[in-house]
């Protein structure tokens, strides 16, 4: 691929864009505690406490809490690296994969490029965007590269637009 061809499928974030993922860069951390405090305090507070029991809690608390953090922290970085390259991707592509589901709070998302050679483009969106998309539909995508967060969606089923969405 040329450069003028990856230069005419890329854009300036706006400002707004830039504030949105900012907002998403920050915060986490309290959950994150959450998982660390709320076990130990529980155990140490029940009816049925005992010192056996305390420490098996105690270490897979932080080791959860551990693990929490350290996909918080690839999130950020990869949040931070759009947020300093300051562009986004489009790409014009068809749904091949399209999963909701009841037990996570988000879609997934598997697209296959019409450019060649096609690439396959995997997201992971918020039920809050409320995609009316359907598998094989065609799209024009915009994206942050390093985050894969989905800035724009155009389809004929519906539109999207990250900027515009408030958090809740």
């Amino acid at each position: 691929m040329s450069a003028s061809t990856d230069e005419a499928q890329t854009q300036p974030l706006s400002e707004l864009e830039i504030d949105r993922l900012t907002e998403l860069d920050s915060g986490g951390y309290l959950e994150a505690l959450a998982f660390l405090v709320v076990p130990i305090v529980t155990v140490i507070v029940s009816d049925r406490y005992s010192a056996g029991m305390v420490w098996p809690v105690v270490v897979t608390s932080c080791v959860v809490f551990g693990l929490m953090l350290l996909g918080h922290f690839g999130v950020r970085a990869a949040i931070r690296a759009d947020i300093d390259a300051g562009i986004k991707r489009f790409a014009t592509a068809r749904v091949v994969k399209l999963i909701e589901s009841d037990e996570y709070p988000f879609y997934r998302l598997e697209m296959l490029s019409e450019e060649t050679p096609a690439q396959t483009f995997r997201f992971t969106a918020r039920p809050s965007l409320n995609l009316k998309i359907v598998e094989n539909e065609r799209v024009r995508i915009a994206y942050a590269p390093a985050s894969k967060t989905i800035m724009n969606i155009v389809a004929a089923s519906c539109e999207y637009a990250f900027a515009a969405e408030k958090q809740i």
